[in-house]
């Protein structure tokens, strides 16, 4: 486990407010909670197993400003920004650097199998790995989990199976097979639609932002398709002739259907009623436009591009982020993220190929024709007009289940270490606690719960952090396991607070003249009141702290 000092000390700030302190459960521990998935401590993101690499200097010789200075610049400028997105590409996930220092001292280790150093270098190594999923974890949440939605606990709760055993007329026991197969039938629906729609919200307006973090997801979620570019360079140099010979024969099949529909545009011509019905139609703005030409006729060539990025915004901000979910999925199914989950599917993907070698090819056509109407006439319109409903209509959710995506995957690693460390918290408290029940009676040891009253099931609330930012009034946000608190630094000013229990989902709110990492966050419980602070000292770290520390089932939403 990783020690429990791993906690940032720059951003909190432990002292008392001047304000009253808020009503607080009982037992609370004033130690901060250790920070979840920390940034490893040196980065060395450039590590490299040959030589290293010679980077293109950022500011180009002297010479060049003076001879084209215009020119100059704007290359600059280019650079810069694909030189930010290259960073943030580089450090996707787990960085080049990291890879390269696990190898190495993986090979330590072998060398060392043997000698007394092993035992230490393999602690090293474990070390490495766990720094490897902090990585993962980290840049998933930062950048790509922006609003969470809570998913409410099962209404039905699931039944052990020796609740249906039945005794016959002989006074033998049985399993009521048919009565437990209900329960579970019931019992996985309902999850499932719950954990589908419950969490689901409307999607953001578009932004550019936005836009080019879903993108990145979508670059490097189909890295593996991305080889198909080189493949098509092998096929176009005939290095595999057979496979050279039939895309051939497939291309020229295609332009062969294109000269039989420019003859038939030679045979039957466009009448002058089909023109005069095309112009009134291209002059509709009430109407769709089906082309860029007839966009710019509706709008004019100064308004086009507004509208054009108003209709195509949510649009590809949809698709964008459904292909990367489905890439993602795909993914983490072959690397066994949810081996439970992964052999499902596997046992999924095989009865459908036995199935699709024993119907009969008729059954098969109009088995692919009704299932692409129905996507295409029922699921598609329910899922664009009504978000929540998305994964419930997506053909890639049935396939594959509950197979996470990153951003499902990172929130339950961080619940998970979270309560690892909550645990060694309570069991040190515990043991606290005993040690001093051994000590002499005292006015002091008085007023301390026993031994016996404290467990690692107990109610304790565990100090995350106090972290500064403003809610129309300068103060702290104090965040616990059980609920956050906004204590302003003067004592006329109005607090508030919300347990996480109550909350229905937190959304991440930018701040446009400071850094990403210091913009806010943004509360909304049951009845849809907010309660939003800005100005939020390392945001996303508070971000990740309230997901992993709050003990509530969240789902990604945006």
């Amino acid at each position: 486990m990783r020690a429990a000092t791993s906690y940032s000390q720059t951003d909190l700030d432990f002292r008392q407010p001047t304000t009253e302190a808020p009503e607080q459960v009982p037992h609370i521990v004033d130690h901060p909670a250790p920070l979840l998935a920390p940034s490893p401590l040196s980065r060395n993101a450039n590590d490299r197993l040959g030589p290293e690499l010679q980077e293109k200097p950022k500011i180009p010789p002297i010479r060049e400003f003076i001879h084209s200075p215009l020119l100059t610049v704007k290359e600059v400028i280019a650079n810069e920004g694909g030189e930010d997105f290259a960073q943030n590409v580089g450090k996707a996930e787990v960085s080049h650097g990291a890879n390269v220092a696990l190898v190495i001292e993986n090979a330590r280790v072998r060398q060392s199998n043997e000698e007394d150093g092993a035992s230490c270098d393999e602690d090293v190594l474990d070390g490495l790995k766990q720094s490897r999923q902090d990585s993962f974890t980290r840049w998933t949440m930062d950048r790509h989990v922006r609003n969470v939605g809570r998913i409410q606990p099962h209404v039905i709760p699931l039944r052990a199976r020796k609740e249906f055993l039945q005794r016959n007329a002989q006074g033998r026991e049985r399993i009521d097979w048919i009565g437990y197969g209900q329960h579970l039938w019931q019992y996985t629906v309902e999850n499932y639609l719950r954990a589908t729609t419950e969490a689901g919200s409307e999607f953001p307006d578009p932004s550019q932002e936005l836009l080019m973090a879903t993108l990145e997801r979508v670059i490097l979620a189909s890295r593996p398709a991305q080889s198909l570019f080189l493949y098509l360079r092998k096929i176009s140099r005939w290095e595999t002739p057979l496979e050279s010979l039939l895309f051939m024969f497939a291309y020229f099949s295609l332009a062969i259907l294109i000269i039989f529909k420019v003859i038939y545009r030679y045979l039957c011509p466009q009448t002058i009623e089909e023109m005069h019905l095309r112009l009134i139609q291209s002059e509709d703005k009430t109407r769709q436009a089906e082309d860029l030409s007839e966009l710019i006729t509706k709008y004019g060539t100064h308004g086009w591009i507004d509208r054009l990025v108003e209709m195509a915004g949510p649009m590809l901000l949809y698709h964008c982020e459904s292909l990367a979910d489905a890439l993602e999925m795909i993914q983490n199914f072959y690397e066994w993220r949810n081996p439970r989950e992964t052999c499902l599917c596997l046992f999924r993907l095989t009865s459908l190929l036995a199935l699709l070698a024993l119907l009969p090819t008729w059954v098969l056509v109009q088995s692919l024709f009704t299932i692409s109407g129905i996507l295409f006439f029922a699921m598609t319109p329910v899922s664009v007009l009504f978000p929540r409903y998305r994964t419930l209509t997506s053909p890639c959710s049935w396939l594959f289940g509950r197979i996470p995506t990153h951003a499902d995957w990172a929130i339950a690693r961080l619940q998970e270490e979270a309560r690892q460390q909550l645990c060694a918290i309570h069991q040190a408290q515990a043991l606290k606690q005993e040690h001093c029940t051994t000590e002499p009676d005292s006015l002091v040891n008085s007023a301390r719960p026993k031994a016996d009253q404290v467990s690692v099931a107990d109610d304790t609330t565990v100090t995350v952090g106090g972290y500064k930012c403003r809610d129309g009034n300068r103060g702290r946000l104090l965040v616990t396991t059980r609920s956050a608190t906004f204590l302003p630094s003067k004592s006329g000013d109005q607090k508030w607070a919300v347990e996480y229990t109550a909350l229905k989902r937190i959304y991440k709110t930018p701040t446009s003249y400071l850094p990403v990492q210091d913009g806010g966050l943004c509360f909304v419980d049951m009845d849809g009141i907010e309660h939003e602070v800005t100005n939020l000292r390392s945001r996303d770290q508070v971000f990740s702290q309230i997901i992993g520390y709050s003990d509530v089932h969240w789902k990604r939403t945006g």
